[in-house]
């Protein structure tokens, strides 16, 4: 019910969600991407009140969700070296839900945020078995003693921190800025790298939890290539799992500026 309020009621949201659809899939037939746009909405619902379900269930309650783990295997062999491992997660599936399986602790980082509810984050964080550190110096130190002991340190791949530590790569086919400190933490300690994604199943209440081992190309020494490579292979999980993925997020703002404005400014004439 609550999804199907979000494709019946215009808001920004939903505006931006739209006019990202339209921008990444242009070669689709305009009721293909509308129906996407529908899809999507409709699984936002359902991923917001799950959000509401990890803030008020026990950590054990909310692992029986997980129905599945594809790809284990391999990090399980990655997990028993002494290299460190580098989990992969982006603005798609249900992050704090693949938090719960206590095999795979790990450090994640997390961006700062201000907003009303990331108190009552920060303290259902650290409820689970993992633990959080901000994208500031003391947060980047931490993660690199982590991987300097062989440790797992998990982190966002597809943001835009701002002027400082970023790159400009093609996403969709279009220019956006991407973080360099994936590629970086990779790269500088050698750590094997996968995807980390909790997608719900289809029809169900259920999840299944996404290991997928990083392409090659991934751990070149080039930063801005192994960038972009992360980039691909992330656009080929979301073009696998379009509904999944957060159309809201605002991915393209930097490099071109002017693409939200018309949901903001329909925002204000409609206030």
């Amino acid at each position: 019910i609550f999804g199907w309020l979000l494709w019946r009621v215009d808001s920004k949201s939903s505006r931006i969600a739209h006019i990202n659809i339209d921008y990444c899939f242009t070669a689709a037939a305009a009721q293909e991407r509308r129906q996407l746009h529908k899809n999507f909405l409709l699984e936002r619902g359902r991923e917001i009140m799950l959000t509401a379900a990890i803030l008020t269930r026990k950590a054990t309650r909310l692992r029986q969700l997980i129905s599945h783990v594809e790809g284990q295997d391999a990090l399980h062999q990655a997990l028993a070296e002494p290299a460190p491992v580098m989990l992969l997660n982006a603005h798609i599936g249900a992050l704090l839900l693949g938090g719960c399986m206590p095999e795979y602790r790990a450090t994640w980082f997390s961006q700062l945020q201000k907003g009303m509810f990331e108190p009552m984050l920060d303290r259902r964080r650290k409820s689970l078995p993992l633990s959080y550190v901000y994208t500031d110096t003391q947060g980047v130190r931490h993660a690199y003693r982590q991987l300097t002991k062989g440790g797992t340190v998990g982190i966002f791949c597809d943001h835009d921190p701002g002027q400082k530590g970023r790159k400009l790569i093609e996403f969709f086919g279009r220019k956006a800025y991407s973080s360099t400190l994936p590629a970086k933490l990779i790269n500088k300690h050698n750590a094997s790298a996968f995807f980390y994604l909790c997608i719900r199943n289809s029809g169900t209440v259920s999840y299944t939890l996404h290991i997928i081992p990083a392409t090659a190309s991934i751990y070149q020494s080039d930063i801005t290539g192994a960038t972009q490579a992360i980039a691909n292979q992330l656009e080929d999980i979301i073009r696998h799992y379009p509904t999944h993925f957060d159309w809201c997020y605002e991915r393209f703002r930097r490099a071109n500026k002017g693409l939200y404005k018309p949901a903001t400014r329909k925002a204000k004439q409609s206030g």
